[in-house]
């Protein structure tokens, strides 16, 4: 499944999402980070790492980071004085919206190519896969 056309959009994806980004003076992790905890709106540290691909190390100092500037807020769970919850600021909402708007930007641009019929299709091929790995994984 692996091909040089998957390449290149994981390439362009990234460059986009890097410019875009870099004039929010985020980046591409701390963005990602920053969407997923406004997802959740409170979550726990080992939760967020769960969800995302990188290593519990980088979600540290990006999390780390995403705080010194007001972003989130981290405390101690008060269920279990070992876990760290991390919960969005107003500060932080304001800005995941910009990184979703960079992030639909990308999908329009992405999408424009492609006609109805097409982007169904897509659609039912992206969720098929998804499936699949996950029922490889013991995730379904």
């Amino acid at each position: 499944m692996h091909n040089q056309e998957d390449y290149i959009i994981r390439k362009y994806r990234q460059r986009f999402l890097d410019q875009r980004l870099r004039q929010l003076d985020l980046s591409l992790p701390q963005g990602m980070y920053l969407i997923k905890i406004q997802e959740f709106n409170i979550v726990k540290m080992n939760v967020l790492i769960e969800n995302s691909p990188f290593h519990k190390s980088h979600a540290t100092r990006q999390i780390q980071q995403l705080s010194e500037r007001g972003l989130v807020e981290k405390s101690v769970d008060a269920d279990d004085s070992r876990a760290v919850v991390i919960c969005i600021t107003q500060k932080g909402m304001d800005l995941a919206k910009d990184v979703l708007k960079a992030v639909e930007d990308w999908e329009s641009l992405c999408n424009e190519a492609l006609t109805e019929s097409e982007l169904s299709m897509l659609a039912i091929i992206k969720q098929k896969t998804v499936q699949h790995i996950r029922h490889y994984f013991e995730e379904d």
